[in-house]
């Protein structure tokens, strides 16, 4: 009798200290982000006040992003990530909005110095669900946009050093995990993410091309020399 009690108390107490540690690493993943949803913000063209050429190229995304499903029925794809550089303070966080506001499309604002975590593979999780989410309202509002502020923070060049060095990877400091993260979400392979369509494809009953919802990155640096060539090459910026 007493050693099915011992055998009792040590099974709570693991199932206490585990129940723990998924609780810690469940609070420590969620990314501080702020989610926008199509007109909480109101801001439009009328209220940015900048270089015409940017607002023109803007107005480009805009179209683009009202016309995902047009543009995909033609054999296009849709935008998938812009490099937004300049100093402190020239309105590249609102520039985003007002291209979410005009588009009318969720716009999701995160600092990427949020993402960086002292337990590897935290940051890695929190990029994902970023992501996961963005894929979902993607598919009910035809696109979704993901702002990135700081973005040097976690795309420094992997050859200078970005990683962090053997203790920063380690202990997950590092911004090389969380940027071959970065780079796999924002040009993901095209997949079935729903269960029906993967049983149906297993299946070889669905021939229909595999759709990768339209989720828009938008980076912002005021130090564009140090980004990582991955990010700078066409795609994903």
């Amino acid at each position: 009798m007493n050693i099915a009690s011992l055998l009792l108390q040590l099974l709570f107490a693991m199932l206490f200290m585990i129940i723990q540690f998924v609780a810690l690493f469940w609070f420590l993943a969620r990314g501080r982000t702020y989610w926008i949803l199509p007109g909480e913000t109101g801001s439009t063209w009328d209220d940015y006040r900048g270089n015409p050429e940017i607002v023109e190229n803007a107005k480009r995304i805009v179209t683009l992003l009202k016309g995902v499903k047009e543009f995909k029925e033609m054999g296009g794809e849709a935008i998938r990530g812009l490099l937004l550089c300049g100093p402190p303070g020239t309105g590249k966080s609102y520039l985003a909005q007002v291209i979410a506001n005009e588009a009318q499309v969720p716009f999701a604002y995160a600092s990427a110095p949020s993402f960086q975590n002292m337990f590897f593979g935290v940051g890695n999780l929190k990029v994902m669900g970023i992501y996961k989410k963005a894929r979902k309202l993607a598919k009910v509002y035809g696109a979704c946009i993901i702002f990135i502020d700081e973005i040097d923070a976690i795309g420094m060049s992997r050859q200078g050093g970005g990683g962090g060095g053997m203790m920063g990877g380690l202990m997950g400091m590092g911004g090389s995990g969380i940027l071959n993260e970065l780079l796999l979400q924002m040009d993901p392979p095209n997949i079935d993410n729903n269960w029906f369509a993967k049983l149906l494809r297993s299946l070889g009953l669905r021939k229909k091309k595999a759709e990768r919802p339209a989720v828009l990155t938008i980076g912002a640096t005021n130090l564009p020399d140090v980004l990582d060539q991955a990010l700078l090459r066409p795609w994903p910026f």
